[in-house]
């Protein structure tokens, strides 16, 4: 059965999220293991909504874009049309300057990276199991975290935040700690 948040619990995503516990989810090499881990992951930020999480993907994408490129242009500086195919066009000196920029780029888009993952805060279970208590509140019934999927999880949290917004456009809502 491939693994998705459609069928594997809250307690199992929060043990790999939170203490990097990828054996919970199959006996599998490590490497298989941190493969089902990032699509298990790519799939909770989908579902749940999570921008910051698309921004570092489209950061990461642009970042080995660059590096291709440029690996490509070193390899190929004796070879005029690899260069203008990969969009380097013009005389020698000045395509040295469009690689020297692309490199610069490259540079501040790892820094960049480096800064998004340094102020990335550590979730620890006990942010979870706040979180699972709120839900739990709103849903007017404890939320058992081994029994319950990513996915219920995650939609029983968009209700609460959608009924919490509409509570507070109209004046009527109190917030929920």
């Amino acid at each position: 059965m491939k693994l998705s948040c459609d069928n594997i619990t809250l307690d199992v995503f929060i043990r790999c999220l939170v203490y990097n516990d990828l054996k919970v989810l199959g006996d599998c090499p490590d490497e298989e293991l941190r493969e089902i881990w990032e699509r298990l992951y790519e799939e909770y930020a989908e579902l749940s909504g999570n921008k910051a999480y698309s921004n570092t993907v489209s950061l990461i994408q642009r970042i080995s874009v660059l590096e291709a490129k440029l690996q490509l242009a070193v390899i190929g500086i004796n070879d005029m049309d690899m260069l203008n195919r990969l969009g380097y066009k013009g005389e020698i000196n000045s395509l040295t300057g469009k690689i020297q920029k692309d490199a610069l780029i490259l540079q501040q888009k790892q820094k960049e990276l480096e800064q998004v993952s340094s102020e990335k805060r550590q979730l620890k279970e006990a942010d979870f199991t706040a979180w699972i208590v709120q839900v739990s509140k709103y849903m007017g019934y404890r939320i058992d975290r081994k029994k319950i999927t990513v996915s219920e999880f995650i939609e029983m949290n968009k209700q609460m935040e959608k009924e919490m917004e509409s509570l507070r456009k109209h004046g009527r809502g109190k917030k929920m700690v």
